[in-house]
């Protein structure tokens, strides 16, 4: 985690906060991060570690994620938390999903083509795309997710 003025960066999976904390922390481990998630945005993305698909049961995922990190997505057109944009100080900055529908023919797919084209260059010229898996992996356990 990196502070620089009103902006943090932070790159960290949320499910690591809650499986390497002290046991206090729990599934509570928002209270790590709560100084500073308190006073400023805390915009995060899904990744592999929250997908939690457990066939029959709960066939869909994400239902942790969605249910502690609400995202703003309904205010950028986005049907799903999974995926969704905003602008600050001229930058229109897109969150992506790795671990949903990426296809053509996907929502998400079809939501980024009309919220590319909703952009105001002129009073966005900067557009800064956030996605969980890399462009580029070696890593044979995660092969193929560079597609997303």
């Amino acid at each position: 985690m990196l502070a620089l003025g009103t902006t943090i960066y932070f790159y960290y999976p949320v499910i690591y906060l809650m499986l390497t904390l002290p046991s206090h922390y729990g599934t509570h481990s928002g209270a790590l991060v709560e100084p500073y998630a308190s006073t400023r945005p805390w915009m995060v993305t899904e990744g592999n570690h929250e997908i939690e698909t457990f066939p029959i049961i709960y066939p869909h995922g994400f239902k942790a994620y969605n249910a502690r990190w609400l995202m703003p997505h309904q205010e950028s057109g986005s049907t799903s938390n999974l995926y969704y944009s905003f602008d600050v100080a001229g930058v229109h900055i897109i969150m992506l999903g790795s671990y949903t529908d990426f296809d053509s023919n996907s929502n998400q797919y079809k939501w980024l083509q009309g919220d590319l084209a909703r952009v105001d260059r002129r009073a966005t010229p900067w557009i800064l795309v956030l996605i969980h898996a890399p462009w580029y992996n070696s890593n044979l356990a995660h092969k193929g997710e560079e597609r997303a």
